[in-house]
C-alpha cells in the first residue's frame, strides 16, 4: 500500500504508480504506517524542509518515504492566483497571504473543498471531524466554522468560501476573486 499524505488531484499521480490511500495529516498517517503494512509514503516537496521529526519517525519505523508531489491547489480564481492547501503545513495560502489551520479546521476545510457545491448537514461534518465517536453537541460544528471563515477571511479573498445553506448545512463554493 502506499500512502499518500494530503490529496492530489488524479492528473498529478503518476500513471505508473499504484493507486494510493490518501490521508490528510501527518498524526493520520503515522496512525496507518503502524496498523497496516505500508510500502511507500509519499509526501509533497515541502517535508523535507518543513516536516523533519516526521521523516525521523518513518525512518524509525522502517517506511521508505518519497517527497515531490505537489501541494494541493484549487483552480485558479480569477485574476489567475491559486488557493493552495498545504497538507504538510496544513496551511492555506492566496496571493502572498498565508493561513495555519488546526487539524480540525483543516479536515473541515479539505472536506468541504475537496466535494466543492456538495451540501453537508452538521451531522455529517461531525462525523468527518471526530472520527472517534465521542458525543458532539450539533452546534459545535457551527463554532468550527466561524473560527474557520474568521482565519480565511485573513486571506484578503473577495468572498467567503465556506457558505451557509439554510436549514440544510455547509458547502463550499468556488471563489470568483
Amino acid at each position: 500500500m502506499i500512502l499518500l499524505l494530503g490529496s492530489q488531484e488524479p492528473e498529478h499521480w503518476p500513471a505508473d504508480w499504484p493507486v494510493p490511500v490518501t490521508v490528510t495529516d501527518a498524526d493520520s498517517l503515522l496512525r496507518c504506517c503502524l496498523e497496516r503494512h505500508v510500502s511507500q509514503v509519499v509526501l509533497p516537496e515541502e517535508a523535507q524542509a518543513y516536516c523533519p521529526e516526521l521523516l525521523a519517525q518513518l525512518r524509525s519505523l522502517g517506511v521508505p518515504y518519497r517527497c515531490g508531489l505537489p501541494a494541493v491547489t484549487s483552480k485558479p480564481v480569477s485574476g489567475g492566483t491559486p488557493l493552495v492547501l498545504d497538507g504538510i503545513r496544513m496551511e492555506v495560502q492566496w496571493r502572498e497571504h498565508r493561513v495555519r489551520l488546526t487539524e480540525v479546521e483543516w479536515r473541515l476545510l479539505l472536506t468541504l473543498y475537496q466535494t466543492s457545491g456538495v451540501i453537508f448537514s452538521r451531522e455529517t461534518l461531525s462525523g468527518v471531524l471526530y472520527r472517534d465517536h465521542r458525543v458532539v453537541e450539533p452546534r459545535t460544528v457551527d463554532s468550527h466554522i466561524k473560527r474557520l471563515r474568521k482565519k480565511l477571511r485573513q486571506l484578503q479573498l473577495a468572498d467567503e468560501p465556506v457558505e451557509t445553506v439554510y436549514g440544510q448545512g455547509y458547502r463550499y463554493r468556488a471563489l470568483a476573486g
